[in-house]
């Protein structure tokens, strides 16, 4: 059966999971470890999406996010591109880094997320490689001791997870680490690494159960939590699908061109151009993004198109990207696509 498109909607919590090819390592040595959370930290900001736990380990990571306006994947694709190219130029590899794409599970914030807080902390404790509360507390690659303020994440959402354990600070950290501790035997958790019906309802008694009183679930491997809450996810991505449908068949590229014209206030035509004021290229560098990004354009038309090169059009696409966030450019152009096609 061929794998289902992954779920990229903005403002849900995601399970987010990335391992070695092969399971071979990823990290080798500290330095990858402070590389990889560089990265993610600066990611974090340009994407919108916000972190709650983390865990890296040699061979595997975990993450569990909050998406932005653009979905998980406008951090993970930058994230894990720019970590893999250095991590190859490091060690003189080539080839993938990452076993396939990365797995992302939209999660229901109730139960699913104090669980999931619980579960990454303990990653290393499950893997062997801590063997102590203390040890955990000191542990740096996981978010356990940054909340409980061993190291300074500041892109860590850690006041976000203490608020739910108590009212004060000295309280919830002292209530937050019983909580994680509470669960270390508590082993593998596959569960909490993947979606459908037999997942959300803890194990196959409780579906049996459900059945025999007639109880009806939607579910969906790519997402965890009880038949309601599926049930709005997959409505949002089918509004999601029909809208980005009707931004690719009842627009142009043309019509893009005169939109960004406007909001930015440059001649249309002067996008085209090969001008290089600042101006003229910041608005050409979002005319790339937003006509490979949301018209699905292939580079090498976008490219003729513009009179950029292979090259000239990923690094415009790549600054282009930047900007419309700042900007919110994408957020309006779709609004416009879609409510008000020319």
């Amino acid at each position: 059966m061929p794998r289902q498109p992954r779920l990229n909607l903005p403002g849900f919590y995601s399970h987010v999971m990335v391992r070695g090819i092969e399971r071979r390592r990823i990290f080798r040595q500290p330095g990858d470890y402070v590389d990889f959370l560089k990265r993610l930290g600066d990611n974090l900001i340009r994407s919108g999406c916000r972190c709650f736990a983390w865990a890296l380990m040699p061979n595997h990571l975990h993450l569990l996010l909050l998406s932005g306006i653009r979905g998980i994947a406008s951090l993970m694709h930058p994230l894990l591109t720019g970590y893999a190219v250095r991590f190859n130029l490091k060690y003189h590899r080539v080839g993938h880094l990452f076993q396939n794409r990365y797995k992302s599970i939209i999660c229901q914030e109730n139960p699913y997320f104090l669980e999931l807080i619980r579960y990454l902390a303990l990653n290393p404790v499950r893997a062997g490689i801590v063997r102590t509360p203390e040890d955990l507390t000191n542990y740096p690659w996981t978010s356990h001791s940054a909340i409980l303020g061993r190291y300074d994440r500041p892109w860590l959402e850690v006041d976000d997870v203490l608020s739910r354990f108590g009212s004060t600070r000295i309280e919830s950290k002292a209530t937050y680490e019983r909580f994680v501790l509470d669960g270390w035997n508590q082993g593998h958790q596959e569960r909490l690494e993947g979606g459908g019906l037999l997942r959300s309802m803890g194990n196959p008694d409780n579906v049996l159960q459900a059945r025999r009183l007639g109880e009806s679930e939607t579910s969906d491997i790519r997402i965890l939590g009880d038949g309601s809450f599926v049930e709005e996810i997959l409505r949002q991505a089918e509004i999601e699908e029909r809208q980005n449908q009707t931004i690719q068949q009842t627009w142009s590229k043309e019509d893009l061109q005169h939109l960004i014209a406007s909001r930015t206030g440059i001649q249309a035509d002067a996008l085209l151009s090969t001008d290089r004021r600042r101006d003229l290229a910041e608005a050409r560098a979002m005319l790339v993004h937003a006509a490979v990004d949301w018209l699905g354009l292939p580079g090498t038309i976008v490219g003729a198109w513009t009179k950029l090169s292979g090259a000239g059009v990923s690094k415009a696409r790549a600054r282009g990207r930047q900007l419309a966030e700042k900007t919110q450019l994408l957020q309006w152009l779709k609004s416009e696509k879609v409510n008000s096609v020319p």
